[in-house]
């Protein structure tokens, strides 16, 4: 739907896993102004905030963060 947020948290078990997107059709991310992170930081939470763009039928990836 229009308009539609969504925020994922992520957080590995201590090893760190590779994280993979769907970058290509309809419903998949696309990352506007930041980078997809394609692994976890070990032990550490990962933000990644999305909006979804009904026009272009994509979740544009607005914001991605990593505890420190």
């Amino acid at each position: 739907n229009i308009g539609n947020k969504i925020i994922f948290r992520i957080k590995d078990n201590g090893v760190s896993r590779t994280l993979t997107w769907t970058t290509t059709g309809a419903g998949s991310f696309r990352a506007i102004g930041v980078t997809l992170p394609t692994a976890t930081t070990v032990s550490k939470v990962t933000y990644v905030g999305c909006i979804y763009n009904f026009d272009e039928a994509f979740w544009d990836v607005l914001a991605v963060q990593t505890q420190t």
